[in-house]
């Protein structure tokens, strides 16, 4: 790990109430986001928690929520480099690897063990490299943000300005660049460190609170925003 990322992490989990009082806080406090983004988002989840995991695959609303969030959350922006594909081939691939999706929905962030950790990396890793979400070369944020909304409860979204500055810019300024074979090596590793965040922690169900605060996972980002928000021009 390097000194960088290591320090942060380190700063992020000194203590529960630095993590809710500070960073958690600074978040609700000087982030705006638009409501279209939180209104499919929780279209997602209420789909997800109404339903048993494997009937998700033939409910066609759950995709279309979670292609419209995918949009709201800046994967589909018109002359950017973000581009979501086709919306039958996303459906299409999610439902090809329904079988390693119900594998992994067993499995919560705040219940893992090192074993078991160990043991879905293969998994996580073999959807990041073959779920066909992105007609744009760069794949991180778009499968971190699609894997979030199959499986809220395992890992957490990833961007560029606060996610991927976090974890591996010196400065918390601008948005990094990313070497797209590095990818696969940044977004396990940034999925182990959020387990170990979650662990040192010790968080659960019951520190989801606010309206952001809808997973485990989501609760980490929006710490993780809010250590870039506060500590950016520092």
């Amino acid at each position: 790990m390097n000194s960088i990322r290591k320090d942060r992490i380190k700063i992020l989990t000194r203590s529960r109430e630095d993590f809710f009082n500070k960073y958690i806080k600074t978040f609700y406090d000087m982030q705006e986001l638009p409501n279209s983004s939180f209104f499919f988002h929780k279209k997602v989840l209420e789909t997800y928690n109404q339903n048993l995991y494997t009937n998700l695959f033939s409910n066609d609303h759950y995709f279309e929520y979670i292609y419209a969030t995918l949009a709201t959350w800046g994967m589909d922006r018109l002359f950017k480099s973000a581009s979501l594909q086709e919306f039958h081939k996303f459906k299409q691939s999610a439902i090809h690897h329904k079988e390693l999706l119900e594998k992994l929905a067993s499995f919560k962030i705040n219940q893992l063990d090192e074993k078991s950790l160990k043991e879905i990396k293969k998994d996580i890793l073999e959807l990041f490299n073959n779920l066909i979400i992105m007609r744009s070369d760069s794949k991180i944020v778009g499968l971190s943000k699609t894997l979030h909304h199959f499986l809220p409860e395992l890992i957490l979204p990833i961007d560029r300005k606060y996610t991927i500055n976090f974890f591996y810019k010196d400065n918390l300024k601008g948005y990094p660049n990313i070497n797209k074979n590095d990818e696969e090596n940044m977004f396990i590793s940034i999925f182990e460190q959020s387990y170990y965040i979650c662990k040192e922690l010790n968080l659960t169900k019951a520190d989801l609170k606010n309206k952001w605060d809808t997973s485990i996972p989501k609760l980490i980002d929006n710490a993780i925003i809010g250590f870039v928000l506060l500590h950016k021009n520092s």
